[in-house]
This record gives C-alpha cells, structure tokens and sequence, in this order.
C-alpha cells in the first residue's frame, strides 16, 4: 500500500502532537531532499548509537515513512555498535543519491495547509512565511519535540531501512562467521529480491560476498520434466546448481557456472568468481526443500498481491499477463507446498520500501 503525503502528516500529527511549525518543515524538507544536505557533514552517529539505553522512550523503533521514497530510521540499542558502520554506510548511500527540487517541496506545503492541527499553532502561517523568505533552509527540531519525543534516527531510503534486518545478518555472517556461509534470498515475484541481492553486493566487498542468480539455473525446455508444472521449481536445474555452487562454496573454492539465458535458450560461457566467506544464492526458488539443507540463513521477501500487479505491470509491460496467468500461481503453488515461510528465518514485507 502506498500512503499519499497527506496521510502521512496526519500520521506524524497524531504519533507526536506537541509537533511545532519547524517540526513539520523538518518533515517535509527530509520528505523532499533526503539527508542530502548532511552529506558532507561530520557525524556524531557513534557517539549517539552508544548513549542510547534501554530506558530510552523512542515512540516506535520501526522505521517511519515519511514520503518521498525515505524514512526515519530510529537507532536502537537492540543492535550492538559493530552496525554503525552499515548505517553510516547506508546512510551516506541516501544522502548521494537524494535529489528534490523546491517545486516538490512547496507542493508538499500545500498538503501541510491541509492539515488540521497547523491551524491550532498560532505562529504558523509567521513562520512558514519566514522559511520561504529564506528560500527554505533546512530545518531543526524544536526544543519541545526534542524534549518531548527524543529523537535519535537517520533518514534513510525505505528500502535500505526496510533491508536493515537482512544487511546487518549478511554483513555479520561475512565478516564474524567462523566457516563458509550459504544464504538464500527468495520471495514473491516483485517483492525486491534482486534489489537486496544488488545492494548486499555493494556494501559488501567480493571477497566476503558473492551472489548467484537461480535464473542462472532454468533447464532448458526439452530437459524439463513432462509434469514440470506440477513439480515446485520443476524447470530449474537444481542438480546442476548443486555441483556447480553450492559444493565449491561449502569448501570455500572459486565457483564456475555456466549462466543460462532464456532469450536464446541456451548456456553462456562459463562464469567464475572467486572464493567468498558468504555466498547468497537468490531468486525464486532459493529455498527449494532440496537446497534448504545447506543454507545458514534463509531470507524470505513478501509483498501483498496489488503492490505485486502495480510492480509487475510496470517492470514486464506487456509480458504481465504471464505472471498472471503462470508464474505468480506457480510461485505460490510452491509456497503451499514446500511451506517455504515457515521455515525462513527472516521474512520481510517489501510493500511500502519502493
């Protein structure tokens, strides 16, 4: 489900009610430009990961949409200092690809005037006059909001925010792991594997991560099976993805495979990468009962079935129908029958990340 901005004001109205006008300039001016002005700034992030404390009072810990693609990532104390470094990482991704433009920020401010609880702050209408005559300068927090609410978070992407679980397990398997490591990342069709699978890529560097793509491993049309629609993944070579990588990755040895490509229907020239700590073998399927016993970690990604269509449609264009027709029922055909979720460690709904 996608929030407009409208709602998500009057979200941010309700959860923190003692919002002053510079709080909610704050909110529209990161909606709109990200953390795009801090990217050259020196960080205290350290600093204030290690005073967090248990008794903090964060109002949720959960990343907060605030539009524009980004959220509000609240630090917390759950996770130990070694993650600094991805969030900072993450963190300074935002900032270098954030853009925006005054025209989106004034359109946001429109949607402002439309919210109830500004009208009942009697400085409101003097202080967004102000901030436009300054030509819109980034804002602060209030002393109020801070005294009331505390707020210790970065803004981030949605989507890094959202895959904050599954990066943090990746890069601690690579760098603390004690033995070669195997990762699966499936999902529904649509649900963003690929996408994590990119950005693991990126933060990682390849001599802890590699990634290998299962449609890498589609059997050709006239090696399937006669009931292959029948059989979850019955038009994978999965024997094939077994010798070829999964046995040089639990001896931590380079992997050679040869890539199949289903526009021409045939095996590319052989690929090799070198050895890794950590090797994620993503897409669906991933977590196939005959692959799911060599995994040390298995990630599932969900999305619900109208964010799958809006995605699908505007990914496959005309190709869509197919998904609807074939893919997406084999796909959850799989799912029943395999109980695939239930046996995931991690399982992360994709639905607002994009």
């Amino acid at each position: 489900m996608r929030l407009n901005f409208l709602t998500i004001l009057q979200t941010h109205a309700a959860r923190y009610p003692l919002m002053q006008p510079q709080d909610y300039a704050k909110l529209l001016y990161q909606s709109e430009f990200g953390p795009r002005h801090l990217l050259a700034a020196p960080d205290n992030l350290k600093q204030e990961w290690q005073a967090l404390s248990d008794s903090l009072s964060l109002p949720d810990t959960q990343p907060e949409v605030i539009g524009g693609g980004f959220c509000r990532f609240h630090l917390n104390s759950n996770y130990p200092p070694a993650a600094i470094s991805l969030l900072n990482q993450l963190f300074q991704l935002t900032a270098s690809q954030s853009q925006g433009n005054i025209t989106g920020l004034q359109q946001k401010i429109e949607q402002l005037q439309k919210l109830p609880q500004t009208a009942r702050l009697p400085d409101f209408q003097t202080w967004l006059a102000n901030w436009r005559q300054q030509g819109y300068p980034p804002a602060h927090h209030s002393a109020i909001f801070r005294q009331a609410y505390k707020p210790h978070y970065r803004v981030l992407r949605s989507d890094y925010a959202g895959f904050f679980p599954a990066l943090w397990a990746c890069a601690q398997l690579a760098q603390t792991a004690p033995k070669n490591i195997i990762a699966a990342l499936d999902g529904r069709c649509g649900s963003g594997k690929t996408n994590l699978a990119q950005l693991i890529s990126q933060l990682l560097p390849a001599s802890l991560c590699r990634v290998i793509h299962m449609d890498d491993f589609y059997l050709p049309v006239e090696k399937r099976p006669t009931d292959w629609l029948e059989q979850p993944g019955g038009n994978l070579d999965l024997a094939r993805l077994q010798t070829e990588v999964i046995q040089p990755a639990k001896a931590g040895a380079p992997i050679t495979y040869q890539p199949y490509n289903c526009q021409t229907a045939s095996l590319q020239p052989a690929r090799q990468l070198p050895p890794a700590r950590l090797t994620i073998i993503e897409g669906s399927y991933a977590l196939h009962p005959t692959l799911a016993p060599n995994y040390d970690l298995k990630i599932f990604l969900t999305v619900s079935p109208a964010e799958q269509a809006e995605r699908l449609r505007v990914r496959e264009g005309e190709y869509f129908p197919n998904f609807v027709r074939r893919w997406i029922p084999l796909e959850e055909q799989y799912l029943q029958k395999c109980n695939v979720t239930a046996n995931a460690d991690l399982i992360i709904n994709t639905d607002q990340l994009f």
